[in-house]
């Protein structure tokens, strides 16, 4: 394991899923600069894409709870990683692919991005 990829939060997140959680496309791009791998399962075998879905819904909810922003949600990062090499064929630990969380979720934007990269 690159060192970039060693868990640099408490919650043992590493500085590609920090980046992930605060949808921060810019230290995404540092950390995948220094050697972070787009593709490394986390926590119960969750990858840097089912990251970024979920991450990407529950700021699009807190958007609708905070200002009754109806707006769908950004699928900016999910974006960023596919075309930085993540894949969307790798599942997390349950079997699940990143497209299954977007449906589950209701992310159509991401929905969008998985269909234009087979995975749909």
């Amino acid at each position: 394991m690159h060192s970039i990829d060693a868990a640099i939060h408490p919650g043992g997140l590493t500085a590609l899923e920090c980046a992930i959680e605060h949808l921060d496309i810019e230290a995404a791009r540092a950390a995948l600069a220094a050697g972070a791998d787009p593709n490394r399962p986390g926590l119960r075998g969750v990858r840097p894409l089912h990251w970024s879905v979920d991450t990407e819904m529950e700021e699009a909810l807190y958007r609708y709870d905070t200002a009754r922003d109806t707006s769908p949600p950004k699928a900016e990062m999910t974006a960023f990683l596919l075309a930085h090499g993540a894949d969307p064929t790798l599942p997390d630990d349950s079997g699940s692919l990143p497209v299954d969380w977007a449906r589950g979720r209701g992310h159509q934007p991401a929905l969008e991005l998985f269909a234009r990269h087979g995975t749909a």
